[in-house]
């Protein structure tokens, strides 16, 4: 009777001790699944922004091309003609617009804004001036 009272009293820590074991599993289980939906949001909000990322590249991919030949027209504008009479600069100004897009090295944004590079609207009437 003794044996048997034995045997179950380290049967009984055994259980115990497993018990125990197998909860500190679970935990550890559990905590794993909450890292992993952390895991799985950053890569989802990565994927997103990648999207965000490439069309941004591609913008400015689109806009660097454009960007010497643009500065070109600009600075020419700004420099050479400014004290031309306004008729004679948008005579000239869509020379210059019309040798640009005709020539296969210069690439233009069309329509050409020359606003777009002057930090003011009124920059463009000083110009002009």
């Amino acid at each position: 009777m003794m044996a048997a009272r034995k045997e179950w009293r380290v049967a009984a820590q055994r259980n115990a001790k497993s018990t125990k074991e197998l909860a500190q599993i679970d935990e550890e289980i559990n905590s794993v699944h909450v890292e992993l939906k952390k895991a799985e949001n950053i890569l989802r909000i990565l994927r997103e922004e990648t999207t965000c990322w490439i069309q941004e590249q591609d913008k400015y991919r689109h806009e660097l091309t454009f960007c010497p030949a643009n500065a070109t027209i600009a600075a020419a504008f700004v420099t050479y003609l400014g004290c031309l009479s306004e008729s004679t600069q948008n005579e000239l100004f869509g020379e210059w617009i019309a040798f640009a897009e005709n020539h296969s090295a210069m690439s233009i944004t069309v329509p050409f804004r020359l606003e777009s590079y002057l930090s003011s609207s009124g920059e463009l009437e000083s110009l002009r001036a």
